[in-house]
Order: structure tokens, then C-alpha cells, then sequence
């Protein structure tokens, strides 16, 4: 569950367990954020296939900066085989309208 933002703008210090649908709820909060939200619902779904079983995201995304440039995030590379990330990454060009 993602917390509230503090009153600077920032979430507390932590790891939080969510899904997607969460996400899009409590951190697209604007049409900018949606649009990014929905690159990273594709990454989601591309890394998933790949085997992928846990992902991270941080930076300006997980405050309340209204605009955000992009959604920074890590994945975990445990079990994944390295050739099945190939097409994830040929979808994944161009995520956040770039």
C-alpha cells in the first residue's frame, strides 16, 4: 500500500508492495501522470513475460511533482532468462511519449 506524501511532497522513506492499479490510482493524479502510467503499465507487462517478478520505481514519479520528466525504477534479474528480455526491450522503446 503507498502511504500519504508528507507535507514536503515526498512519500515516507520505505519500501511499499503495490500493484499497477494502485498506481495509476493514488499517482495519476493528472493527464501527464496517466500518459507515464501507461508506458510503465506496458514496461510492467513486457518485464512480466520476461519472467520478471519484482520491479522498483523512485525519483520524481513517487511524489507530488505534478510534472515529472520520467518514472525511474529497477527490476530484479533473479530467474530471468537474458534472451526473453529482447522483445521487452524492443516494446519498451519510446516509453513516456519519447
Amino acid at each position: 500500500m503507498i502511504p500519504e506524501f508528507s507535507q514536503n511532497g515526498e512519500l515516507p522513506l520505505g519500501v511499499y508492495g503495490t500493484d499497477i492499479e494502485e498506481i495509476g490510482r493514488v499517482l495519476g493524479f493528472n493527464k501527464h501522470r496517466k500518459g507515464l502510467i501507461e508506458g510503465l503499465r506496458k514496461a510492467v507487462e513486457n518485464l512480466r513475460r520476461a519472467g520478471v517478478k519484482r520491479i522498483w520505481s523512485n525519483g520524481s514519479f513517487v511524489s507530488a511533482n505534478e510534472f515529472p520528466n520520467d518514472i525511474d525504477g529497477c527490476w530484479d534479474p533473479f530467474n530471468v532468462v537474458a534472451e526473453s528480455l529482447i522483445q521487452c526491450c524492443l516494446i519498451g522503446k519510446g516509453i513516456g511519449g519519447q
